[in-house]
Order: C-alpha cells, then sequence, then structure tokens
C-alpha cells in the first residue's frame, strides 16, 4: 500500500472524524511512531509505507474487535489513512525529518527544462565571478521558463544579499519557499536575512519553523538559541543552545564550537546576572557538564 507520497493530496480531502475515529487515528498515530522509531536501519520511505499501513490496519482491526465503528469504504479507508499520516506527521518529529527530506530530493533537482538549466549554469559562473546583477538577470530568465525552480530563486536571493539589499533578498527566498514550504536552507538564510534587516521578531519565526520542520538538525535551534540570547533571554536560549550543541556533537560537526562559544557566553552573562544555579540547572537537565571556564562536553 502507497502511502508515503499521497500525504499532500489525500490530507486535502480529510473531513471531520466522529470521536470513535478520532480514537483509532490516535492508536495509529502513537503505533505508526514507535514502528517508525524502531526501524532506524531502513530506508525512510521503507519505513514510512510499512509503519503507517501496518499501524492504521492494526488501530482498525483492534477497533472492530472493541464494536467500534470503523471505515468501511474506500474512501472512508482514504479518509482515515490520511488523517493518520497528519497527525504522524504533527507529533511524531522522527516522520516530519525524514519527509521533509524525501520531498527536498525532489526539489533539489535541477529543471527539467534544458534551456532553464543552461541560464542557471550561467548565472553560477556569473556569481562566481561576483556579477550580482547579470546573474539576477539570467537566473530571473531561468524562473520564467520553470516558475516552480526553487533553487534559482535560491541563488537570486543570494545575489540580492551579496548587494545587501536585504528586503528583496527575502522576497525571493519567500518565493522559493512558496514552491516548496519545507525548504531548509531558504528558511535558515531567510532567518539571517531578517536578522541582517534588523527584524529578529521575524528571524525568530523563521528558526522555529525549522526547528518544527527538521527537529533532528541542529541549524534550527543554534538560530534560535543565538537570537534569544542576544534579546537577553537566556533561560529560554539555553534550551535551544544545549539542543543544537548536543545534536552538532552526535553529527561530528565542527560547528559544535560554534555551539560551545555560544554557551560560555550564555554562561558569563547569567553568572554575572547571579544566575549560575539556574545555567548549571539547565545544564544538567541536557546532561551537559560545564567546567568553570564555560567551555562545555
Amino acid at each position: 500500500m502507497k502511502i508515503f507520497f499521497s500525504f499532500l493530496i489525500a490530507a486535502i480531502f480529510c473531513t471531520g472524524n466522529s470521536k470513535a475515529q478520532d480514537t483509532r487515528i490516535a492508536r495509529a498515530q502513537n503505533l505508526a511512531c514507535g514502528c517508525l522509531d524502531s526501524l532506524k536501519s531502513l530506508p525512510f520511505k521503507q519505513r514510512a509505507d510499512s509503519c503507517l499501513s501496518k499501524s492504521g490496519a492494526q488501530a482498525l482491526s483492534e477497533g472492530m474487535k472493541s464494536g467500534t465503528k470503523v471505515p468501511t469504504t474506500v474512501e472512508g479507508m482514504r479518509s482515515f489513512l490520511a488523517s493518520v499520516q497528519k497527525e504522524v506527521y504533527s507529533s511524531c518529529p522522527t516522520y516530519r525529518q525524514g519527509y521533509n527530506e524525501e520531498q527536498m530530493k525532489f526539489y533539489e533537482a535541477l529543471s527539467a527544462n534544458p534551456e532553464a538549466k543552461k541560464l542557471y549554469s550561467n548565472g553560477g559562473n556569473l556569481m562566481d565571478a561576483q556579477k550580482w546583477d547579470e546573474a539576477i538577470a539570467t537566473y530571473e530568465k531561468a524562473v520564467k521558463l520553470d516558475p516552480k525552480f526553487a533553487y534559482a530563486y535560491d541563488n537570486i536571493a543570494i545575489c540580492y544579499r551579496k548587494k545587501q539589499d536585504y528586503k528583496t533578498a527575502i522576497k525571493y527566498y519567500q518565493k522559493s519557499l512558496e514552491v516548496f514550504p519545507a525548504g531548509n536552507l531558504a528558511l535558515q538564510n531567510l532567518a539571517a536575512v531578517y536578522s541582517y534587516d534588523n527584524n529578529n521578531t521575524e528571524a525568530l519565526n523563521q528558526y522555529n519553523k525549522l526547528k518544527y520542520l527538521y527537529p533532528q538538525d541542529a541549524e534550527g535551534y543554534f538560530g534560535a538559541g543565538k537570537l534569544q540570547a542576544i534579546a537577553a533571554n537566556y533561560e529560554v536560549a539555553l534550551d535551544d543552545i544545549f539542543t543544537a550543541h548536543l545534536l552538532y556533537a552526535k553529527n561530528n560537526s565542527a560547528y559544535v564550537k560554534d555551539s560551545q562559544q555560544l554557551v560560555a557566553y550564555v554562561y558569563t552573562k547569567m553568572k554575572a546576572n547571579n544566575q549560575e544555579d539556574a545555567f548549571m540547572k539547565k545544564a544538567k537537565q541536557y546532561n551537559i557538564n560545564i567546567n568553570t571556564s564555560g567551555a562545555n562536553k
């Protein structure tokens, strides 16, 4: 049963559910999340297809045995499974991360239009030569040929960012996200540009979106934590900073040094504010050892 790629379409047709069906959906969601976490050695799509179908079937079977009314028509089953998938996406970080990464593979592909691909390549050469205006004009031709060419919009935004025209860069990152709302690089760069444009509130919103869409990636947490630290919301910042640090360390990322520096910065500020105990309590919560110089492990 191929459920995985039906999510965006099938979810549109979902209607309201009865209380009994809501119970079955919640049961299937819990089963699916546990199933996904237990099969991490398998490719994501294989896990998703297997876990969603098996969990949905088990939840319905349990419902029938208990005398609960369950869907029996093809349309009813489709609606039920689409509702399960929506709930799994919303409540299961493993599924949400994997789903968005699978979708990213499609949107990362270059345009199917040969002329748009050629223009994209030419634009890259112009960017390498720092000819920003010429690169913009070239990419504009590419997106005119292929309005769904997300990477071309991203590169137009980069050019405007290099020109320090942040408001126009924001506009083009938003165009990229209209094509692929879960574009991680577009979200990350959009957050950075909002920050350059002195709009840290909107920058934080973008980092929080990144955290939700890619809960196993450190970048959203690091960006959000840094902005909260700048705003002197130190205890709030630590949740994100420690999460980012643990993810960087888990992946042997070179950026672990950046998170260490940010931890040290917050430690210094909180110590100066007589909040060292609160800092240490938060560090203990994340099982992070702190030495007196602010280094962390």
